[in-house]
């Protein structure tokens, strides 16, 4: 009767104890799921700070750390985010370069609200809308909220740990492109732009006669920039989240704009 009475009370300790797994028990990165409605993504860990919108229940996200009762999460691409657009100018559609280094990305079209990133010079920005002096934008990817512990459930890991993403190296194998005929994009009229751009390298890109080019792909998987360089140093980062460096260009034949890539290293 004894080994029966502990035997039940082991399974229930060990049923209790994976029942309150939770987040904090994973390694950072990992994907979180929303457990409540209208559930505020803020700028900073704690609620006086400014909200930069409200998630739905059952959305996913992605959790990069924990400070206190505070996760460190991903901004998701539907919420936006402002720029002062004296920094920023035209690219093609709906899209701008940034011209100037560590310009602020704020909670709101307001120069005392809350700075929750910065941009760099040469960054691709994705343009919504124009507020007076300020544009609403598109999240960079270097952009993270804060969303209270409470309402965040683990959901699984991120596709690729972070301790099995390669170390960023430079290639050392000279990049050779073949461009065509093809318009500069200026900075303020005056030089060619050194761009920077972030996302996941894909093969296969846009193909023309028998050249394949690689593309640069967001999260949700649409292109956006086409890369030109030497393939088979591409391949080499091929599927994975990279930084790329390079002059942009702009091509009508083209649904998005090309990069002439000059250096490229993975995101650790």
């Amino acid at each position: 009767m004894k080994k029966i009475i502990l035997i039940i009370c082991f399974l229930f300790l060990t049923t209790s104890a994976f029942a309150q797994k939770g987040p904090e028990n994973f390694q950072f990165p990992f994907i979180g799921k929303i457990n409540n409605e209208n559930v505020h993504i803020r700028s900073g860990p704690d609620v006086s700070f400014d909200s930069l919108g409200r998630l739905k229940k059952g959305e996913s996200i992605i959790v990069f750390n924990k400070r206190n009762s505070w996760y460190k999460v991903k901004i998701p691409a539907e919420l936006s985010l402002y720029i002062n657009s004296k920094f920023i100018s035209p690219a093609v559609d709906n899209s701008g370069v940034v011209n100037a280094n560590n310009v602020n990305l704020r909670s709101k079209p307001d120069i005392n609200s809350t700075i929750v990133s910065q941009a760099f010079k040469g960054e691709f920005i994705e343009i919504r809308e124009k507020i007076g002096e300020w544009l609403k934008i598109k999240p960079t990817d270097n952009c993270f909220g804060w969303i209270k512990q409470e309402f965040l459930d683990y959901s699984r890991p991120t596709q690729i740990p972070v301790d099995q993403i390669p170390v960023a190296k430079e290639t050392k194998q000279e990049v050779k492109p073949q461009i065509l005929s093809k318009k500069i994009l200026p900075v303020q009229d005056t030089k060619e732009l050194p761009a920077t751009a972030k996302g996941i390298l894909q093969d296969c890109g846009k193909l023309i006669g028998k050249k394949s080019y690689p593309k640069l792909v967001d999260e949700t998987g649409k292109t956006i920039f086409y890369l030109d360089a030497n393939k088979k140093v591409l391949d080499n980062f091929s599927n994975n989240r990279v930084t790329v460096w390079g002059e942009i260009i702009i091509d009508k034949n083209f649904s998005a704009p090309i990069i002439r890539v000059q250096k490229i290293v993975i995101l650790e």
